[in-house]
């Protein structure tokens, strides 16, 4: 019973959040067009106070959840890793630096958010047509 609750539980969330982000796509595309930037919240003027709320918003979830998502791929990529070695604490703080150094230099770089919104749903995209199914 739980299991089937979870399963539904988890549909109804990713349900919700598709829909809060679908509106707020069309929403902020309908509010500036073809305009629109990669991150919406770049259209808005500096000096307005409830877009830099929002900002501050998008800040904390970004640094309150990099540690959730950075853990999942530093084990996945650990996995190729023969075991002694990926069982390493050294081995873990190499890819740690190596990552977030990696990410950091690319943050500098790149200025434009749709570039990588971009290359992560042609990526994404690909495996859900080409790879998934073969699974």
């Amino acid at each position: 019973h739980s299991e089937e609750l979870f399963r539904q539980v988890t549909l109804y969330g990713f349900f919700a959040c598709f829909l809060i982000n679908g509106a707020y796509a069309v929403l902020g595309f309908l509010t500036f067009g073809g305009a629109s930037k990669g991150l919406i919240l770049n259209n808005y003027s500096p000096g307005d106070g409830l877009a830099t709320v929002a900002r501050v918003g998008v800040l904390l979830s970004i640094v309150f959840g990099f540690p959730f998502s950075y853990v999942g791929f530093r084990d996945s990529a650990l996995q190729f890793l023969p075991q002694k070695w990926a069982e390493s604490q050294a081995t873990k703080d190499a890819v740690a630096v190596s990552v977030v150094t990696a990410l950091t230099l690319l943050a500098l770089v790149l200025r434009d958010l749709g570039i990588v919104v971009a290359g992560a749903g042609a990526l994404l995209g690909s495996c859900v047509i080409y790879i998934f199914p073969a699974l």
